[in-house]
Order: structure tokens, then C-alpha cells, then sequence
């Protein structure tokens, strides 16, 4: 016990020194360590509440952690004080995890604002900028938000970096969330390396790369150990099934994508492991518009009968169209509804052209020119559909299946070892795979994973539990299936990096919609002329040659006619003095 010392607030004292007895050390995976001790003495210096202190052995740093728990009571001879210290992995069960989140600061519909904020919603297997990432990224990102809050570590090896489906959860600690990343590593372990100089090292190490241990069966200081091989672990297959189910406007269907790993397993078969996925799937809304058209005919009276109805009041059959002109090359006019971009019509307004001659119902013949402005267009007649995408649909992981496989498709092996040597106390093995020599010949190779240890100091003790991974909860497939069952499809992943969906269009409303051509006639003239294509004279009634207040109009008057009085009519004014 002489080389094992306690540092606190810069003190540094032998166990002996502080008082301490029955020091004890749980490790556990995903990286527990629980540290408890009795202090006693007449004059004890206690530990304060929450603060830190390290232990070391021979001058390397054998645990450092934070004062948890200090209980205590009075025995006649003098004070007894029980303590619980943990290590930094009480930090990652302590901190709410939290992601930063884009949010608008002001909003207008062209310039809005936005800035990051940290949320407690997160979507683990996501970064800021809204992209997928594998468990590595993932597990960096919940571990570097631990140390930004003040947790004493640093971030070592990370070596379970496989495909990993996006997951929403809200409110839950950085354990919590570290926990949801690994439940697809089962022969992931989580460890923490305190010989190093500074702060404790956070390692995360998977069975096929973990440094082995052997002990030999008939070795002196080794206590017992029990060995059981779980062949109800094993699995021949892993078959994900990736369920989205997709709406676009009013329809919504679903639709599985299968991943199996040996590929061309079956599902149906048994202790094959089957999990289910919820993926998001697409999300859009519908954009319906109705769009009426009509074949632009300037050559043809009964299409100006249509645009100009004055012509309604015209001798039938006498309408002529002349000099019929065009600006566009555009087949239709649009009649009804609206033209917008996402229709991928062409539209432009154009006016047309002509001269009309016909005769009135009287019997006046007229000729004039007319022209009608119209939205020309390439649309057809039809209902358009447009899907508006809110959000895409979540992209499987594919490899996932391939990784839960090599974790579970090897026999794996459960039991302890318990060995007794203060050679054995200095030592990390939370994490290494434990072969026995000596024994059965399928011990030397079982590459069985230590999962938890427990350090007695005072009598030299080393317990070592070995087997499959408790990150999921009970080791069978049951429980296995369970861990999946609480996961849903992301539902707010699309607006972490952006403050809203990430693929959300603005909905621009139509441009275009039908011209309306009111015909009122010629109106009020200020002159008239009357003329025959085919002859070089013309009648012109001019406003302009009308002295201030004349009227011309019918009047009768008397004429001799052949020497005798008759009336006529004459389109004249009242007589004036100039």
C-alpha cells in the first residue's frame, strides 16, 4: 500500500496517510468506473462534494474522477466516512446533450436572419450542415459537446465507424445518446486510459481489433474462473428492413428496402436477427391548376366573332378578314386558369391583328382594322400537377448490416476470472479479449470480451466478467430486437442546418393568366371617312371644319324641281352669319 497514493487540491498523501482502507474499483462498460473507499481517523480531512481527486500507483495515475457521494457516521473510537467517487464517464451521464440548430432571428419573406442555437432536440447521425455521418462522426460530435461543457477527458480512438441511420430523440444526456449510437456495435467497448499525461483518454474499441489476454489455467494466482460458450448468441444472418412511408399531397404509400448481410440470407429462418427501420420518407405537397386553351385562328371570323362581340350585330355570313398578323409563333391562346414557371409552359402576351370588313344589319358596309391582345402559349389543355418537396427521403445505411453482422455471426463466450497479486492492480483490461491456455482448445482462441473488472486494493483482488456486450440490455436476441423498437423515423432532421426543410421551394403563384378584350365599338369620332377600295374618291365628315357650336343634321328643305315645289332632306346645318 506504500506506492498507492491520493491526490487532492494539490495534495498529495499515501492511502495510509488519508486515512483511507477497503479502497475498491468498479469498471464497467460503456466506461462506468466507480471508485469507494472508508476513511478513518480522529482527525479526518474530508472530501468535499464534487471535487476532484486521482489515485496513483508507483507514480502512474491509476483513476481520477469527481467526489459523488460522501455519507458518514460515528463509531466510538473516533469517525468513519464512506465515499463513492466517479470517473469522467459521470460527466457524459450529467450533460444534456445538445446540437446546434439554425433559427430565424428576424424573418422576411426575402432576407430573413438566421442564427445557430443549441437545442436539446438532436438527430444523431447528422452534422450541422444537415449531411449524414457515420457512428464515428457521431460519437465525436456527443463527446466534443461533453468536453465544451467542462468535462475533464480527451477524445482517443474511436474505432466503431460503421453506416448509422439518423435518430431524433429530445432531452437526453450525453450517455444517453452515446448508448443509441452503439446499439448497432454490440462488441463495441468504451473505456477510459488514465497512465496517460493529462486528462484521461476516451477510447472506443471494437472485438476484432482489441489487444488479447492470456492466462493460463493452472497459473498460481488465478482464484477461479468459469467459462460458458453462448451459442444462443450467434447469429447466421442480419436482415435490415428499411420502411418509409411517403405523401405527397393526398398520397401516401410505403415502400421496404431489404439489406441483408450474408447477402441472399432469408429473414425466415431461425435466431436470424430481423430489425426494422423507420426511414423518413418523402414529403411534398401538391400544386393543381387547371389551364383551358385555344388555337389562336387570326385568319378565321368566327374566332374575332369570339374576342370581339360587337360582331354579334353584323349581317351573317358577310364578315371578310384582311391582313391577319401575328407577333408570336406560339400555338394557343390561354381561355382559362393560369400559367406558372413549374408548369414549364412558354407564355408571352401578343397582340393580333387584322382588318374586318362586313355589313351592319342595315345594310352599311364597314371596314376597319381591330386587334385583340391575348397570353399566347405553348400549355395544352389539362390539369398540371406539381409536387412541392418539404422534405427528401431519408437515404438507408447501407453496411449497417454488414457491421451488426461481424459483431454477432462469431461464438462468443461468457464467465469470470478472478486473480489475486498486486502485479494484476496497475493493469487495464476493460475492453481486451481474454483467451485461457491450458484448457480446452477452443478456450486459447475464444477471443472473449472483458466487460467489466473490479479492483480490490487492500487484498490484492481482480475480478474480471467477460462476455457479450450489456450496451442493449439483456444479452439475448429479445432484448436485442427491443433496443429498436422505441426508434422513429426523423421527423425535424431537414431543418437543423437551414432553420427550415432543407429542399423546401418557394411556391411561386402563376404569371399568366387570361386577357380579358372588351369591344366597346368605334366609340365618339372626330372624323369619319367613307371610301371603296376599288375607287380613288371618299366622303370625310371632319369635326375639324365645323364652326364653334354648328350642328350638322337632317333638315328638310324646298327645292324647284322641273318648275315645281317638292321638299328633300339634306344633311345640313342652320344657317349662320360668317
Amino acid at each position: 500500500m506504500e506506492n498507492w497514493t491520493l491526490k487532492y487540491q494539490g495534495v498529495e498523501k499515501t492511502l495510509a496517510e488519508w486515512g483511507i482502507t477497503n479502497l475498491k474499483r468498479s469498471v464497467m462498460n460503456p466506461g462506468e468506473d466507480t471508485v469507494t473507499f472508508n476513511q478513518i481517523g480522529d482527525e479526518i480531512e474530508a472530501f468535499a462534494a464534487e471535487a476532484p481527486l486521482s489515485i496513483w500507483n508507483g507514480g502512474v495515475r491509476w483513476f481520477e474522477g469527481l467526489v459523488t457521494r460522501t455519507p458518514g457516521y460515528t463509531l466510538a473510537t473516533g469517525s468513519r466516512m464512506s465515499y463513492e467517487v466517479k470517473g469522467p464517464f459521470w460527466y457524459l451521464e450529467n450533460t444534456v446533450y445538445q446540437q446546434v440548430w439554425q433559427e430565424a432571428t428576424s424573418y422576411e419573406a426575402e432576407a430573413t436572419e438566421w442564427a445557430p442555437v443549441y437545442k436539446g432536440r438532436v438527430v444523431l447521425g447528422q452534422n450541422t450542415a444537415g449531411q449524414s455521418i457515420r457512428s464515428a462522426g457521431a460519437i465525436a460530435d456527443i463527446a466534443e459537446y461533453a468536453i465544451r461543457c467542462g468535462a475533464p477527458f480527451v477524445i482517443g480512438t474511436i474505432e466503431s465507424d460503421y453506416p448509422l441511420p439518423m435518430d431524433e430523440l429530445r432531452d437526453v444526456s450525453c450517455a444517453e445518446a452515446l448508448s443509441r449510437v452503439l446499439r448497432f456495435a454490440p462488441d463495441a467497448v468504451v473505456s477510459f486510459d488514465y497512465h496517460a499525461e493529462g486528462y484521461p483518454v476516451l477510447n472506443i474499441r471494437q472485438r476484432a481489433s482489441a489487444m488479447p489476454l492470456s492466462l493460463h489455467v493452472t497459473e498460481d494466482k488465478l482464484k477461479r474462473f468459469a467459462i460458458t460458450p453462448r451459442h444462443d448468441r450467434v447469429a447466421p444472418a442480419v436482415i435490415l428492413k428499411y420502411e418509409k412511408v411517403h405523401r405527397v399531397g393526398s398520397h401516401t404509400w410505403a415502400t421496404t428496402e431489404i439489406e441483408a448481410y450474408p447477402e441472399g440470407e432469408r429473414a425466415e429462418q431461425p435466431k436470424a436477427i430481423v430489425l426494422t427501420l423507420e426511414l423518413a420518407g418523402l414529403r411534398a405537397h401538391e400544386l393543381k391548376q387547371a389551364v383551358k386553351t385555344a388555337p389562336i385562328l387570326p385568319e378565321s371570323g368566327d374566332w374575332w366573332a369570339r374576342h370581339l362581340p360587337s360582331l354579334g350585330a353584323i349581317k351573317e355570313g358577310s364578315l371578310v378578314v384582311k391582313h391577319a398578323q401575328r407577333q408570336s409563333m406560339l400555338p394557343d391562346e390561354l381561355v382559362g386558369g393560369a400559367i406558372a414557371e413549374w408548369m414549364n409552359c412558354e407564355v408571352e402576351e401578343e397582340v393580333v391583328r387584322a382588318t374586318l370588313a362586313y355589313e351592319t344589319l342595315e345594310g352599311t358596309a364597314v371596314e376597319h382594322p381591330v386587334a385583340v391582345r391575348l397570353q399566347a402559349t405553348s400549355a395544352i389543355q389539362k390539369m398540371y400537377t406539381y409536387a412541392m418537396t418539404d422534405s427528401m427521403e431519408e437515404a438507408p445505411p447501407l453496411g449497417l448490416a454488414k457491421a451488426l453482422y461481424e459483431a454477432v455471426a462469431t461464438l462468443s463466450y461468457e464467465g469470470e476470472v478472478a486473480l489475486c497479486g498486486s502485479e494484476y492492480l496497475n493493469q487495464s483490461y476493460l475492453g481486451k479479449t481474454l483467451c485461457m491456455v491450458g484448457g480446452k482448445p477452443e478456450w486459447e482462441a475464444m477471443g472473449a470480451l472483458i466487460q467489466s473488472v473490479t479492483y480490490q486494493v487492500e487484498t490484492g483482488d481482480v475480478v474480471l466478467k467477460f462476455g457479450p456486450v450489456g450496451l442493449l440490455g439483456a444479452d439475448d436476441l429479445v432484448e436485442l430486437l427491443r433496443a429498436n423498437r422505441e426508434r422513429r423515423p426523423v421527423q425535424r432532421a431537414p431543418f437543423r442546418a437551414l432553420g427550415r426543410s432543407s429542399s423546401r421551394q418557394s411556391i411561386k403563384q402563376a404569371t399568366h393568366a387570361r386577357l380579358e378584350n372588351t369591344d366597346r365599338g368605334v366609340g365618339r369620332m372626330k372624323r369619319l371617312v367613307l371610301s371603296e377600295t376599288e375607287k380613288t374618291g371618299a366622303i370625310v365628315l371632319d369635326m375639324a371644319a365645323l364652326p364653334e357650336n354648328a350642328q350638322v343634321e337632317l333638315r328638310e328643305e324646298t327645292v324647284c324641281h322641273n318648275g315645281v315645289l317638292l321638299k328633300r332632306l339634306v344633311l345640313a346645318s342652320k344657317p349662320y352669319a360668317r
